[in-house]
């Protein structure tokens, strides 16, 4: 039995137990099973438990994992309010879930905890794109500590796998970000879907955002929060350095001006990890980054356009679809950074509608808008990105 999917929509934010009925009943459709997995992302309009309920009252004791989301990719459209469920039929692929609460509080023991998952199914050794770890971790309430965890995590499984997935947040509020393992709902946490398929998984991660100027290093930084750069107050630093006035300046409108000037990482392979400021302090002089930027860090400032970004999209996706080695796709799952979404505006769906062509316009697609994207590039370890879309597809 080659490996299909279905994926459903509820825009019911009425009744969530509905809308979770609703959801997985189209998803479902005319699949048979097996059934080794779903995945569900909603947005903050819902009650994420009855949701749940509703979803399990139709798949059963299928493996479910997911979170909420500012907004939602279903079959090629955004949808700023709803619920969508995939459901995966399958019987070759092996699939186990797992959880790991209080990331906030000892991110290395949570990190180890998800990766005792790889012992749970005695994998052998083989091809990395094999063997992947969906992972949704709460990225906006903890203080940076998502790639400790991940860190973790990948020592435990070894260079053997790959790991895809995105922070789980509200829409920019702060106040709730969920993460959902079988009929649990969980805060603070990791969740991951260990998926070990015969052939290939495809994954790849794009920005479209390049370096600018010299080379600057942090010296001096605390979590998410930057408060020197060589040697300097860092928001001075950066101010100055893209030409802005600080005493003059609105830093009620910092996050707009700030998404179009953020800082980039290089790594060994040449490319560059994104870090977005979220916000600045005129009182200290520091930049708070959605994730956390390490002290003796090496940073530059990046610039980007709507072009270069669209055409990272598509990178992806036709990066992703050449690692299937010629197998066709049988689901699509996009974590695509909620930044995109705020600098692309309307152009968002022409970003999404990019990737669902170049995988085929009827090939199942799920994804969400993501508070930072963990993905694998090149080998090594795996890194939470910003302001990056991911792209994961599973072959039939």
């Amino acid at each position: 039995m080659k490996t299909i999917a279905g994926v459903g929509l509820s825009q019911n934010t009425a009744d969530s137990h509905r809308a979770g009925i609703e959801a997985a009943r189209a998803a479902k459709g005319q699949l048979k099973g097996p059934f080794p997995l779903a995945v569900v992302f909603m947005t903050e309009q819902y009650d994420e438990q009855n949701a749940i309920d509703g979803i399990r009252s139709v798949t059963g004791d299928t493996p479910l994992v997911g979170c909420t989301a500012p907004s939602l990719i279903c079959n090629g459209k955004i949808y700023p309010d709803g619920l969508g469920v995939a459901i995966i039929q399958s019987d070759t692929l092996k699939v186990r879930v797992g959880s790991s609460d209080n990331l906030s509080q000892d991110a290395k023991e949570a990190g180890r905890h998800l990766g005792n998952l790889a012992a749970t199914l005695s994998v052998p050794k083989g091809h990395p794109q094999n063997q992947v770890l969906l992972v949704f971790a709460d990225a906006s309430m903890t203080k940076g500590v998502v790639t400790d965890a991940l860190y973790e995590a990948f020592r435990e499984f070894g260079s053997f796998f790959r790991f895809f997935g995105g922070g789980s947040a509200d829409n920019l509020h702060f106040k709730k970000s969920v993460q959902i393992m079988n009929d649990q709902v969980h805060r603070d946490a990791i969740t991951g879907a260990l998926i070990v398929s015969d052939s290939p998984q495809g994954i790849s991660l794009r920005h479209g955002w390049e370096p600018t100027g010299r080379n600057l290093v942090v010296t001096k930084a605390e979590g998410k929060t930057v408060k020197e750069l060589d040697g300097q107050p860092a928001l001075e630093l950066y101010m100055d350095y893209l030409e802005e006035d600080i005493k003059g300046f609105d830093f009620s409108k910092f996050y707009g001006f700030a998404s179009g000037h953020p800082l980039g990482i290089p790594m060994a392979t040449g490319e560059y990890v994104v870090r977005d400021p979220l916000s600045a302090s005129i009182e200290d002089n520091s930049i708070t980054f959605v994730s956390e930027v390490p002290e003796n860090t090496i940073v530059r400032i990046m610039k980007g356009s709507k072009e270069s970004i669209l055409l990272a999209s598509t990178e992806a996706a036709n990066e992703a679809k050449e690692a299937l080695e010629g197998k066709p796709p049988a689901l699509i799952l996009v974590a695509d950074c909620v930044s995109r979404l705020l600098f692309l505006g309307d152009d968002a769906q022409t970003e999404i509608s990019n990737i669902e062509s170049r995988l085929g316009g009827d090939v199942p697609m799920i994804g969400f808008f993501s508070f930072g994207e963990i993905g694998i590039e090149k080998g090594g370890p795996p890194a939470l990105y910003n302001k990056t879309c991911g792209v994961y597809v599973l072959p039939e």
